[in-house]
């Protein structure tokens, strides 16, 4: 592991103090981040290479631990109208990044639900009738 990287990371965010970190810092945090993110036990989990880092949100300092939100768009890709929401967190001490928490984030709305009894017995009065069914 990469200790000169992650030291650098802990004096920036040492010298930022704790708590939230402000967006104007964000983009230091962050290139600090990416150069010690390889080195990270379980920064690959779900596939987080350093390219998704500059999406990062939320971030947060309480000494070890630096804290942030990644909004990830791989169902959106396919269809879905959710991200995915991984809540990391980076224990700088022990060199380990760990997904603590995941969510989802509704981007559009939903489609209506299908009421899909109503369809069912709209087909099952045209079979009783003995008309054909039309499609739905």
């Amino acid at each position: 592991m990469e200790t000169d990287k992650l030291n650098a990371l802990t004096d920036h965010l040492n010298k930022l103090g704790y708590g939230s970190i402000s967006n104007s810092d964000t983009f230091e945090v962050l290139n600090l981040l990416s150069s010690c993110w390889l080195d990270l036990q379980g920064s690959d989990d779900q596939k987080t290479d350093v390219s998704k880092l500059h999406r990062a949100e939320s971030l947060s300092w309480d000494k070890p631990m630096l804290s942030f939100t990644i909004e990830r768009h791989g169902g959106t890709v396919n269809g879905s109208s959710r991200a995915a929401l991984h809540h990391w967190v980076v224990d700088l001490n022990t060199g380990c990044a760990n997904i603590s928490l995941t969510g989802v984030l509704q981007l559009t709305p939903m489609s209506p639900k299908m009421d899909i009894g109503a369809v069912a017995e709209k087909v099952a009065n045209q079979i009783l009738l003995g008309k054909p069914c039309k499609t739905i």
